[in-house]
């Protein structure tokens, strides 16, 4: 098993370990009434959900450690969103199989009550006379609260990529992010929402305790995400030195370290703010255009969104800035002496940073392929001619799309020096153009764990 493919294993774990508990101190019994079988099931079911949601918020304080267990902060971005969604489908199902009533018990005088197991927080309450009814209406109101703010919260993060429905529910990434950190609040909701209400979890200890510590992650994570972060994780302070509009959408901002400045690795991503300019106080990720030698920090942006379109407008020399990272593992000096690059518009940047790191020469021997939609998009062409020159084994293939169709692995293999199946493939660019060359390389032979990405869609 590969390394990198360890953080969601672990995850995965996790979830296992919680319905193991349930099943080795509370199974399923076939002579149990179906109504309690049913209320088990839906308890394992949100007991699995709250796990995944802890991992997910933990995941979003960024551990450095566990970078290397996920392949790169964007690869944790993405077990994190995909924790938090399967948890959510979780919490749908909970609600689904749930029975109604559940808990509830027939008198002798036949008056049907509610059974509310004596936790510390009922035992709490009781001594300031509320009653259990009104634990049990909490519990129920908050369970229905958490549940549509986490449904609200992921069709706010879905919708926009849906066809048709994206043309009407554009959500700018800064609002998002501010709806995102409600996240943690509806995650305790939840969990107030299973100790207040008849839930089976509190009759044993090991799962009581199992879920109480998943809680307490995900709590602290939260409460360290939105309160703590900005003292723990240093920010570099820079002032931006230049602006170079490199065409009408891509710009250059080069950064003067005042201080000491991040070390970082060839292909690294950066977090970049601008506090002291209106709309740009909130930090992006963008990968560093520069070499680590360099003294100055260059990042090569382009205008895709609200945020980099009001950077492209409006930022100038002497603006503050500050960097928080760097971040990331995409770096093809730790795989094989055979290289395919492919780079589509701004996904030049990480191998623009590679180039200029090469000294002597680079490191394996490497085909770019340099994919846009016209000449104006062929960012650093000569920068990139003349590394083709001074360097036998780099060799750069500008592609035009305009002109030249768009780039097939087909063509990419019959331009390439070798075999193309003996080759390591490093790709970055639009997600869609990432996808298909996937699929074609790996219908070309090339091994799966030869083909290498980065991603920056942390949304």
């Amino acid at each position: 098993m590969r390394k990198a493919m360890l953080g969601n294993v672990g995850i995965t774990a996790l979830a296992l370990v919680n319905i193991a508990l349930w099943f080795v101190f509370l199974p399923l019994e076939p002579d149990t009434p179906q109504g309690q079988n049913r209320q088990l099931t839906a308890e394992i079911i949100s007991s699995t959900a709250m796990i995944l949601m802890a991992c997910a918020l933990f995941l979003s304080t960024r551990p450095r450690f566990l970078e290397p267990l996920f392949g790169g902060l964007d690869k944790m971005y993405h077990a994190h969103k995909n924790a938090a969604l399967a948890a959510l489908l979780m919490i749908v199902a909970h609600f689904l199989v749930m029975p109604l009533g559940a808990g509830d018990i027939i008198t002798e005088t036949g008056e049907e009550i509610s059974v509310v197991p004596v936790t510390f927080l009922t035992t709490f309450l009781a001594s300031l006379s509320v009653p259990p009814g009104v634990l049990l209406v909490l519990g129920e109101t908050l369970g229905l609260l958490a549940f549509a703010g986490l449904l609200l919260l992921v069709l706010l993060t879905v919708a926009p990529r849906l066809p048709l429905i994206g043309r009407f529910t554009r959500f700018s990434y800064s609002r998002w992010l501010k709806t995102h950190k409600f996240i943690g609040l509806f995650f305790i909701m939840g969990f107030v929402h299973a100790i207040t209400l008849e839930s089976r979890v509190l009759t044993e200890p090991v799962l009581l305790a199992y879920l109480t510590l998943a809680a307490a992650v995900g709590t602290g994570s939260y409460l360290y995400t939105e309160l703590l972060a900005g003292l723990f994780k240093r920010r570099f302070r820079f002032l931006v030195q230049a602006v170079h509009r490199l065409n009408g959408t891509t710009l250059e901002v080069v950064l003067q370290p005042q201080g000491r400045r991040p070390p970082f690795t060839a292909g690294q991503f950066a977090f970049v703010s601008f506090p002291g300019e209106r709309g740009l106080k909130e930090p992006h990720p963008f990968t560093v255009s520069s070499a680590p030698r360099e003294d100055q920090v260059r990042f090569t942006i382009k205008a895709s969104g609200d945020w980099t379109r009001h950077l492209n407008a409006n930022l100038e020399a002497g603006a503050l800035a500050r960097v928080h990272g760097c971040y990331g593992r995409f770096n093809y000096k730790t795989s094989g002496p055979e290289q395919v690059w492919v780079a589509g518009g701004i996904g030049v940047t990480p191998f623009l940073s590679w180039v200029r790191d090469f000294g002597d020469g680079p490191a394996a021997d490497v085909d770019m392929f340099y994919s846009v939609r016209s000449s104006d998009d062929l960012l650093f062409h000569d920068e990139l001619t003349d590394a083709d020159h001074t360097h036998d084994s780099f060799r750069y293939h500008p592609w035009i799309s305009a002109t030249d169709g768009n780039l097939s692995v087909e063509q990419i293999a019959e331009l390439c020096r070798g075999e193309i199946a003996d080759k390591h493939v490093y790709l970055c660019g639009p997600p869609g153009m990432m996808a298909a060359m996937e699929r074609g390389f790996k219908r070309l032979g090339v091994r799966g764990r030869n083909i290498h990405f980065e991603e920056f869609n942390f949304r």
